[in-house]
């Protein structure tokens, strides 16, 4: 598995009606997340990370970006994809938690959207209104 866990692939390939830019250059600002996602007129960015346990390691520009946009009123997000088979869509205004606490010591609001039963068993339609919710 790939160190996003394959997450970008996975949701291009399972979100086909959101148009996705991929972010990986060292020209870009420093800690931008990995994609870019626009689904009818909602604007959102994720970060991608895989872990086997509880522990998300994020660069501290990841964490400063997310954290900054947030609060700017961007959506963005870190999907996580624990132990092969979780999804866990962690809103960008929470990534220092994240990354001090892990996934198991989120306050409450973190989440944006959990979900288990590996790729074929998550509920992409409800992965979307995650996205585009905030």
């Amino acid at each position: 598995m790939k160190s996003d866990g394959g997450l970008r692939q996975l949701f291009r390939a399972n979100l086909p009606s959101v148009f996705f830019t991929s972010i990986e250059s060292r020209f870009t600002q420093f800690g931008i997340p990995d994609s870019h996602g626009i689904h009818a007129g909602k604007s959102f960015w994720i970060e991608n990370k895989k872990t086997a346990g509880w522990a998300v390691t994020l660069r501290p520009g990841q964490v400063a970006w997310l954290r900054r946009y947030a609060r700017s009123g961007g959506l963005c997000y870190v999907a996580v994809r624990r132990a092969g088979d979780e999804l866990w869509l962690v809103r960008g205004a929470h990534a220092d938690a994240l990354q001090a606490g892990g996934l198991g010591r989120l306050a409450r609001g973190a989440l944006a959207g959990q979900w288990g039963g590996g790729p074929a068993g998550w509920p992409w339609a409800d992965v979307l209104k995650a996205l585009r919710r905030g």
